[in-house]
């Protein structure tokens, strides 16, 4: 139980005098400052990538000027945080973000400053609770610190602080007290961690004071970031992307976004964190979606994260909120272990990391969402075709042979009456990203398509393939397969986008094309419309037409024949060619009808 009566006699007296001119005599200032530092230390979570700072220090009143008066009238208290006393400008008085004070406790309610005219604390340090009036305890002030003791001699100041926490520490001034240096190989943040105590000269003088440093430790905190990165088949060992924002039923913002890792690598899906975000936004939540990789058996391996932002919309006329800029997430890395496969590659990659084990992906969006916009909820339809030809003008009627012809695919978007006219204008459509993926006999891959989250179709844990889904276009696409999207002065309507990719032998007969659009749109009623760019694109105010951009994706099947008509006796093995073969082996592409997904992004 805690003792009810502490004495003031039982203190710990401190005198400035002898314990500032010991300085010939390491050994006794080692021992006054021990009598004053019990211990401290700094402990890493890396699963929240997060620090905890910890001091026990002696329990201490009034103190003792010691050469011209020897009583014990001077105000004494501890200057904890991550800059010295003596580098603030303002003294006590103006600590920063991250100390053991709050700089409004010095201030009267008009704002004015009321310097070191309160020095106060209870004789039982067991009493030092949120309910004492500040000015009684301002020796030892409440703060974002966590203050306890279970004696009358002992307190124990502590606080764990994220690595978005300590990025954000600032001085009194604004200025950051916790170094963040950016290499292509790493994230190296770095602070020194101060416990001082701290006493004024003369009580009818307080400006001036004098501190003893009882701790100044650096401390540092190391993340991997793997940019550029090559994974032992020479494609980049970490891919990450913008699949899809949508809103929660809390009007919360969400951002989907799709990793892809190789060498056999995954990503913790329990302890992925935001190491940084946009100058004003804040990230609420990360968390994994599907519990492992979209396919097991795959060399790659995608997973799916989705991040909630919270943000207001703001008051005014044509209020807009912007998510652009780049994020920064933190993830464990782990070595999955697939029957029959060596990750001996992931093994070696793990050794390469720090000892926080974390590796950080940026994933860069340009998002503006207009606040009264109904992007969110329109209802577009389309198809996808396929065609033989670059002109676009033969559709499909004979196999493609794998490394020697070309697949040419146009998407065509059907905008509802109620879309365009006033309200919008359809301005165009251009392609993002193309998958090509497989998926067992009779499961269809276009019906699981979601339109809320830009989840499923070769982005789902439907697919099969050994190495898929296949990038053929976009970020983080092979090179071989040739994608191109430059058909621009062959389709040339608004609501159509067209692109090709070298045929590839893929393990099965059917294979799925995943489309992913961006459509532009111009927002508001004619003669009045603001222009607000999204999705890569920059932002305008004013009178003039506001551009909306939303994801949406097609997804069509095409035939894999094991042999081309022409040749099916020489090429029944055809199938096992790698791309950029010249075997006889096609493709048979079927016009089917694609299934359009409405992903609901009002990108910016």
């Amino acid at each position: 139980m805690a003792p009810t009566l502490c004495d003031v006699e039982e203190m710990h007296k401190v005198n400035w005098f002898d314990f500032l001119n010991v300085n010939e005599n390491k050994e006794e200032m080692a021992n006054k400052k021990a009598a004053l530092l019990h211990e401290y230390s700094i402990d890493l979570d890396a699963s929240t990538l997060s620090l905890t700072f910890r001091a026990t220090v002696e329990y201490v009143g009034y103190s003792s000027d010691g050469n011209y008066n020897d009583d014990f009238n001077l105000g004494t208290t501890y200057w904890i945080g991550f800059e010295a006393i003596g580098s603030v400008d303002g003294g006590l008085s103006a600590p920063g973000t991250c100390s053991n004070r709050r700089s409004s406790d010095y201030k009267d309610a008009d704002g004015n400053m009321l310097g070191y005219s309160m020095w106060g604390y209870p004789v039982n340090p067991m009493t030092l609770t949120d309910d004492m009036a500040t000015a009684e305890r301002m020796a030892y002030p409440p703060s974002d610190w966590s203050l306890s003791s279970t004696d009358c001699n002992k307190v124990v100041y502590s606080r764990k602080l994220s690595w978005t926490d300590l990025t954000s520490c600032q001085d009194a001034q604004g200025n950051s007290l916790i170094s963040v240096t950016e290499t292509n190989e790493r994230y190296l943040m770095e602070g020194t961690f101060f416990v001082e105590l701290v006493s004024p000269y003369s009580m009818a003088v307080p400006d001036y004071y004098r501190s003893v440093q009882l701790v100044q430790k650096k401390f540092a905190m190391a993340i991997s970031r793997s940019v550029d990165v090559l994974a032992s088949t020479g494609v980049q060992l970490f891919i990450s992307s913008v699949m899809a924002y949508g809103r929660d039923d809390k009007g919360n913002y969400t951002l989907t976004i799709l990793t892809q890792s190789a060498d056999y690598v995954m990503l913790g899906m329990d302890d992925p964190n935001a190491i940084d975000t946009p100058a004003g936004l804040s990230v609420e939540e990360i968390e994994g979606v599907n519990p492992g990789c979209l396919s097991a058996s795959s060399f790659t391996c995608g997973q799916i994260f989705t991040v909630t932002i919270p943000a207001v919309c703001p008051k005014g006329e044509s209020p807009i909120v912007d998510l652009s800029g780049k994020y920064q997430f933190s993830f464990t890395p782990t070595c999955r272990n697939v029957e029959g496969e060596s990750n001996e590659a992931c093994d070696v990659f793990m050794t390469t990391l720090p000892d926080s084990g974390k590796v950080v992906l940026d994933v860069t969006s340009a998002f503006q969402d207009a606040c009264d916009s109904l992007i969110f909820e329109m209802q577009l339809t389309g198809a996808l075709t396929f065609y033989s030809d670059a002109a676009f003008s033969t559709a499909v009627t004979a196999p493609f042979v794998i490394g020697q012809d070309t697949i040419y695919g146009k998407v065509t978007v059907d905008i509802p009456a109620d879309v365009s006219g006033e309200r919008y204008q359809f301005l165009e459509v251009s392609i993002e990203k193309i998958y090509v993926c497989t998926a067992a006999e009779g499961v269809d891959l276009t019906a699981n398509l979601d339109a809320a989250d830009g989840q499923g179709g070769c982005l789902s844990s439907d697919i099969v393939d050994a190495d898929g889904p296949y990038t053929v276009y976009g970020n983080g696409a092979v090179a071989e397969y040739q994608g191109s999207t430059d058909y621009g002065t062959v389709v040339t309507a608004n609501n159509e986008a067209a692109f090709s990719f070298l045929t590839f032998d893929t393990p099965r007969e059917t294979i799925a094309v995943h489309v992913q659009l961006l459509l532009t749109l111009e927002e508001g009623a004619a003669g009045n419309r603001r222009r607000v760019r999204r999705r890569m694109l920059l932002q305008e105010s004013g009178s003039t037409p506001s551009t909306g951009n939303a994801f949406r994706s097609y997804i069509g099947t095409v035939k894999v024949t094991a042999q081309a008509e022409t040749a099916q006796a020489e090429t029944e093995d055809a199938t096992d060619d790698p791309v950029g073969t010249n075997d006889a082996a096609a493709f048979a592409v079927g016009l089917l009808p694609a299934m359009l997904m409405l992903i609901g992004w009002v990108m910016g």
